[in-house]
């Protein structure tokens, strides 16, 4: 049995709310700074706090499904495989991004580990 606390379920809301935007309205995708590859992300929060424990949520979406997937952030890698639908999201722990300032997602697959997707976000 799956059991959530309250603040997972939040960001599990969320990051599914956050795909289902960026796969409904391809604009929104494009402005969710992808390099060109075949997928989109996003960081939820946008501006998190390093300050006091929490988490924050790589979402993605437009890849291809079942597809391995690295997310790289901070020099921390995290492996995961895109859904049924090309949707994806990985969780990070935000105080272990000790400084402030803009941090960048990448993205990573393929055959070759290029960079599909990337974003950014706020550290305070």
């Amino acid at each position: 049995m799956l059991l959530l606390s309250y603040r997972q379920f939040r960001m599990l809301v969320l990051g599914t709310l956050v795909i289902s935007a960026l796969a409904a309205d391809p604009a929104l995708a494009r402005r969710g700074q992808s390099t060109g590859g075949s997928g989109q992300c996003a960081v939820i929060p946008n501006v998190i706090s390093n300050d006091v424990p929490g988490y924050y949520t790589a979402v993605g979406s437009g890849f291809t499904p079942y597809q391995s997937l690295e997310v790289y952030v901070a020099g921390r890698m995290v492996f995961t495989y895109a859904d049924s639908a090309g949707n994806f999201a990985a969780s990070g722990y935000a105080p272990f991004l000790q400084d402030d300032g803009q941090y960048t997602v990448y993205i990573y697959g393929g055959s070759k580990w290029s960079v599909l997707a990337s974003c950014s976000f706020q550290v305070t």
